[in-house]
């Protein structure tokens, strides 16, 4: 008998398993760790680390309120971030493994398996598993895969899903099979809700494009039957998902919504490359990509020019965009969804050249893409310079406070709140950082937060906005802020009114307040709402810390609140310096600096520890750019109005505290022209 030849072993997936952990290594790792200054040092390693202790302290996965992060918010509100995703339910099992550590590794792994499934969807569907290991190369380059895997991680952690769906989409046409349809389809939501309707609908084309294709003659009702007996795998997978769903939208019901308004551009043809080529914010490839996707217009029959068409569709028709966002916006980012059918249709166009030219040329072709690619990656991640160093993951995420925070709360008979005030790069990191759950936080930063809360934060105690985004909420040394929200606990450098230093270890200062107000308390002072209303700026926040403000009194009891605040003239002094020109006005100042400049500004002396509140309004001069102002450590900056997520912000408050016998407040002018 002859013996039965073993089958050959693919070494192409390891290959590309090597070949993926070195990008790692080549474009983030050696430059720091994994993670970007933008969201993942703020929210994609941090709140799945405070799921992972809420779900220790409560044994729950469905647990609804989140009381620890922004003065106590619905859990939902951040289901966003991986609530329930797969991979992140996995790091409830190894609790000695710090969170930020496991996101990295995990993000790696997911990047690439990715590579590694979408390899095996088309190798099958290739002539040769050399040019599946090409597409695969390429797929593995394009620009949003490896970049938001350490930037905005849930733009691409549905994508080891979305291609094992396409796999089970294979697997339902040839047999009938939907397990792996399904446990796609669920592992996409649970892995990212917003993305996973993107992802759906590329597999409606793929699907609805390969059957079509199988069809010798197509009859519509056919068509429409298999639609709906794929479609019901589908409905089953969201269903399957209503843990995470349900909540979800009954948390985000009503929250800054917005109405659709229809405009007819919506629905006009625009041409914008930056959706398909060299973006990490689209998908990302090079401009082959677009002229695989024309050629594909040109194939013999409309069969085979169905997912061309379809793609080319939703790239240039605005509506598709508004509604894959949800109606909010037209960004490019919900494309990203579809980089794995547009890497699949290199398929047909090389075998045309391959027919025509033999191997040469469709190979020379691909090698050119991956090399245009390969060479504008590096330029991507090197100019978004929002690396992470070493030293500073290791100082935001040190466990060495911790004890101190749990000793002290101990002693507490109420609760209160502890904050961690550093300098601004600390505090953007540390926005939504909860170290343990016995520290709770008022800062938020989140793409869904309790709106009621954000208008308290900006419109009744008008707070300081140092940041760009208006979706930050963060820590602030506003004395009375700190007061009314039972910041009992401070853990900085910064001396602040009321706090006394309690301990000073390992390069930590940890203050207590004098006379904290508990979170939950009582008081028999109370003020009319529509009475508190009328006091003006800073009169207002003192006010809150006095009283209990109501809706009504059925009996009107007047209070008498004496303003504690004596207005001071504090005037710039006039220059007319090439670096730096202030320009009196009969309302104000106009400056002109070329960089950040530090003056100091003369006021009464200060008896004890007392409070100092400005408020002015500010005209950007300079709209397209960034200009702030601070005083001492508090800061305002006005975004550049065509930032995405412009906060806005011209009208720039301050309250901080002065200490006893201080004489002079610092006021840093920044670069701009206002």
């Amino acid at each position: 008998m002859k013996k039965q030849m073993k089958r050959r072993v693919d070494k192409i997936p390891y290959i590309l398993l090597v070949w993926c952990m070195f990008l790692c290594w080549l474009f983030v790792w050696r430059q720091g760790v994994f993670g970007s200054k933008i969201d993942w040092i703020s929210q994609h390693s941090v709140f799945p680390d405070y799921f992972r202790q809420l779900f220790y302290q409560t044994g729950n996965l469905a647990t609804n309120f989140a009381p620890h992060l922004g003065g106590g918010q619905n859990l939902f509100y951040f289901s966003y971030y991986g609530l329930y995703h797969p991979i992140i339910l996995l790091s409830y099992l190894l609790p000695f493994v710090k969170m930020g550590d496991y996101i990295m590794w995990s993000s790696m792994a997911c990047y690439g398996l990715s590579v590694i499934l979408f390899y095996y969807w088309i190798r099958e569907k290739c002539s040769h598993r050399y040019l599946a290991a090409g597409i695969a190369t390429m797929f593995s380059l394009a620009a949003p895969l490896l970049y938001h895997s350490y930037n905005h991680i849930m733009f691409v952690n549905y994508m080891p899903f979305l291609c094992l769906a396409l796999m089970g989409t294979d697997a339902y046409l040839k047999k009938r099979k939907c397990r792996l349809l399904i446990l796609g389809i669920v592992g996409m939501i649970l892995s990212s809700f917003y993305f996973s309707i993107g992802g759906m609908l590329a597999l409606v084309l793929y699907g609805v494009s390969e059957y079509i294709k199988k069809q010798e003659h197509l009859e519509f009702h056919k068509l429409a039957l298999w639609l709906l007996q794929y479609g019901i795998h589908f409905i089953i997978a969201v269903l399957m998902c209503g843990i995470l769903l349900v909540p979800t939208a009954f948390a985000l019901k009503g929250e800054r919504s917005q109405g659709l308004k229809l405009s007819l551009s919506w629905f006009l043809p625009e041409c914008k490359p930056g959706k398909l080529v060299f973006s990490p914010h689209g998908i990302g490839l090079s401009i082959m990509a677009i002229i695989v996707l024309i050629r594909g217009l040109l194939y013999k029959t409309w069969k085979e020019r169905f997912l061309s068409i379809s793609i080319l569709l939703l790239l240039t028709i605005p509506a598709f965009g508004y509604l894959l966002n949800g109606g909010l916006y037209a960004k490019t980012k919900v494309f990203i969804p579809f980089l794995p059918l547009v890497c699949y249709l290199f398929i047909p166009y090389l075998d045309i050249l391959h027919e025509k030219y033999r191997r040469k040329i469709p190979s020379m072709l691909l090698c050119i893409s991956i090399i245009v690619i390969l060479v504008v990656d590096f330029g991507i991640h090197k100019e978004a310079q929002v690396m992470v160093s070493k030293d500073f993951y290791q100082t935001v995420t040190s466990k060495e406070i911790i004890p101190w925070m749990e000793q002290e709360t101990i002693k507490d008979s109420s609760y209160y709140r502890t904050e961690e005030l550093q300098d601004t790069e600390k505090n953007k990191a540390n926005i939504n950082r909860v170290h343990c759950l016995s520290q709770s936080i008022s800062s938020i930063y989140s793409s869904a937060y309790n709106d009621q809360y954000a208008q308290f934060r900006n419109h009744v105690f008008r707070l300081n906005e140092p940041y760009r985004n208006n979706m930050m909420q963060p820590v602030t040394d506003n004395p009375c802020f700190l007061k009314f929200m039972g910041v009992k606990h401070l853990i900085t450098k910064e001396k602040i009114p009321g706090y006394f230093l309690n301990k000073s270890k390992d390069g930590y200062e940890f203050w207590t307040a004098k006379d904290a107000i508990p979170v939950i308390y009582s008081s028999n002072q109370l003020l009319e709402e529509s009475e508190y209303e009328r006091i003006p700026f800073p009169e207002n926040q003192t006010a809150l810390i006095q009283t209990a403000v109501v809706p009504a009194m059925t009996e009107r009891k007047k209070l008498s609140l004496k303003s504690i605040f004596h207005e001071i003239t504090c005037q710039l002094p006039e220059s007319k310096d090439t670096q730096l020109q202030i320009c009196a006005l009969s309302d104000g100042y106009e400056i002109a600096a070329e960089k950040d400049t530090e003056l100091m500004l003369t006021i009464d002396k200060a008896q004890e520890e007392d409070l100092f509140a400005a408020s002015f309004f500010v005209e950007n001069l300079k709209a397209q750019e960034d200009m702030y102002i601070n005083i001492e450590n508090q800061g305002n900056l006005l975004t550049a109005e065509q930032h995405e997520y412009a906060n806005h912000n011209k009208h720039f408050t301050y309250l901080l505290g002065v200490s006893k016998n201080q004489k002079q407040i610092k006021i840093t002018l920044g670069k701009g022209s206002y």
